[in-house]
Parts: C-alpha cells; sequence; structure tokens
C-alpha cells in the first residue's frame, strides 16, 4: 500500500506542478512517462487489498469492526476520486499538451487550470490521511 500511494498520491502532485508549468514539452514526456507507470496503480492497491485481507484473517479481526467497515468505505471513495477525479483531469491535460504546438493552447490552460483537478487531489490527500488515522486509531472499535 505505501508503494501504491507513493505513487498514485506522490505522482498525482508532481504532475500537477509540471503541468503548472505550462511547458508542454514537459508536459507530454512527463503524462506520457507517469501515464506508463501508473498502469501499476490498480495492481499495487490491489495486492495491497488482497494482503489486507489476508491480514484480518491471520491477526483475527472482526471483518465487520465499524473501523474496518469505515476503512474498506475511504478505499473504495480514494479508488473513485483517483480513477474519476485525477485520472480524467491528467487525461485532458495530457490530450491537450499533444494537441498543442510548441506554446499553451488556450485548450491546454483550461485543462491545467480546472478546479476538478485540484479539488480531486486535495481530497485523494485527505482520504489517504482519513484511512491511515483509521487504521491507526480504530475508532469504534
Amino acid at each position: 500500500m505505501f508503494g501504491a500511494v507513493a505513487i498514485a498520491g506522490g505522482g498525482d502532485l508532481v504532475m500537477r506542478r509540471i503541468a503548472q508549468t505550462r511547458d508542454v514539452r514537459a508536459i507530454r514526456t512527463a503524462f506520457d512517462v507517469y501515464g506508463r507507470i501508473a498502469r501499476l496503480i490498480p495492481v499495487l492497491f490491489g495486492a495491497g487489498l488482497v494482503f489486507g485481507l489476508i491480514a484480518i484473517f491471520v491477526e483475527a479481526f472482526n471483518p465487520f469492526a465499524p473501523w474496518l467497515l469505515l476503512a474498506y468505505a475511504l478505499f473504495i471513495a480514494g479508488m473513485l476520486v483517483g480513477y474519476l477525479g485525477i485520472g480524467r483531469w491528467g487525461d485532458r491535460v495530457f490530450a491537450a499538451a499533444t494537441a498543442s504546438g510548441d506554446s499553451a493552447s488556450a485548450e491546454l490552460e483550461a485543462a491545467v487550470t480546472d478546479w476538478r483537478g485540484r479539488v480531486a487531489l486535495i481530497a485523494l490527500w485527505a482520504l489517504i490521511a482519513a484511512i491511515v488515522f483509521v487504521m491507526i486509531i480504530k475508532p469504534f472499535a
């Protein structure tokens, strides 16, 4: 899970910063490379989920404990925010950069400054913080 969060969350932060430069070549290159690396994200999160489920039974946790149900919901919310929010924002930025010439087009400017990308990134990191809190504190246990 640490690797998945590092690649997903850290990569998203870096891609957002690169996009803010409006350097078309840098955006094209970075988003292309990150797009290939990002294919590992679902695999890593899936592996983390499988190991988490194994840990439930190895450690004899109640799989329906309130704190685990909360963690499941936060995990699903994080996956949705990553895919529907940040993923789509990144796709729009990359498509606009690919369609741009050597300088940032109006379409690229609109994609980079789209408030939904910023909100999705903030929401993702809030969800990650909430998951860490729930997994450490185990509220309602």
